[in-house]
């Protein structure tokens, strides 16, 4: 975990790191057209770098977003990882077959004995049902 953030901590910096570069330039470029008198072809140079760099901070941004709910979604894979095998060897040791989440509205099994499980008898009959409805529709 340490290492993922050390190297979530370092990606934040360098990210940030080119923000600022292009920040600098858009302050630069903005000084220099106020400060100067300048031809309609500068003008016009100048307002589609500060367009360029409006767009390459926006993606930055958007690439710094998109890092952060990685990293969110791997440490809440890790915690997941973590519980399951707690409750495994827990569920093996107190003889338990179902470990039951409660929320309200909302039952989720968070642990199951696998002898207890249905899944592929039911998706077999169900495929089997679904096969005749679908014969006897389509005639």
């Amino acid at each position: 975990r340490a290492s993922l953030e050390e190297k979530m901590t370092i990606s934040e910096k360098k990210l940030q790191g080119e923000i600022d570069k292009r920040k600098a330039e858009w302050d630069q470029n903005v000084q220099y057209a106020q400060n100067n008198k300048l031809t309609p072809d500068e003008e016009a140079a100048i307002q589609q770098r500060l367009e360029e760099l409006s767009s390459e901070i926006e993606a930055i941004r958007q690439k710094e977003g998109e890092a952060l709910r990685k990293k969110e979604e791997e440490l809440q894979n890790e915690l997941q990882k973590k519980v399951r095998e707690f409750l495994d060897r827990y569920a093996k040791e107190k003889g338990i077959d179902y470990v039951i989440n409660y929320q309200q509205g909302l039952n989720i099994l968070l642990f199951t004995n696998s002898a207890y499980d249905v899944t592929n008898e039911v998706v077999k009959r169900l495929n089997v049902e679904y096969g005749h409805e679908k014969t006897s529709k389509s005639k």
